[in-house]
């Protein structure tokens, strides 16, 4: 494997903490050349000095454009052709079921988790599409997959529409080598 993935120019959203930051410290280990980003700069430079600098970061809140589609450039001028993306940036609330559960905190998951995805997708699509080649993994959860209160109303459908959003667009690109 390391040979295959030491190769590899890899980009970890949500970095800083969490399966993110697990990942790309492995992938690192591995021999991928790795970025992370997240929202909160002290947790993925953490990751970075952790990896004595070896994982490059910049800081990204998925839910703004501007900020994704600035990372993404950042992430072609510094590291080069993006290889892959991972997508494990997301949160829950405490408030889950639909009776306690204030509109405005259902549009902050639905905005991280599920928006905030599309964002990251689009970005990475406009890069790997020129290069007919790239794979993009979103890390996901059971509620994805069969809704469970404990999960809570709005997390569930943020992982269902994440779901649905990576098949849809595997399909969609899969002539484009993506």
């Amino acid at each position: 494997m390391k040979k295959a993935i030491s190769v590899k120019k890899i980009l970890v959203i949500g970095g800083g903490t969490g399966m993110g930051r697990d990942i790309a410290l492995k992938l690192k280990d591995e021999g991928a050349e790795v970025a992370i980003s997240g929202r909160r700069v002290e947790k993925i430079s953490e990751v970075s000095e952790l990896s004595d600098s070896k994982i490059k970061f910049h800081p990204v809140n998925v839910t703004d454009r501007t900020s994704v589609a600035t990372l993404f450039t950042w992430f072609k001028q510094n590291i080069g052709k993006l290889d892959v993306l991972i997508n494990a940036a997301g949160v829950n609330i405490a408030n889950r079921t639909i009776k306690n559960l204030d509109p405005h905190e259902w549009d902050k998951l639905i905005e991280i988790n599920l928006t905030g995805a599309y964002n990251c997708m689009r970005e990475a699509l406009n890069q790997m599409r020129i290069n007919k080649s790239g794979l993009i993994i979103s890390i996901n959860s059971v509620a994805g997959k069969r809704a469970i209160p404990l999960a809570g109303v709005a997390y569930n459908a943020s992982k269902f529409g994440m779901s649905a959003l990576g098949v849809s667009v595997g399909e969609e690109e899969r002539e484009n080598g993506i």
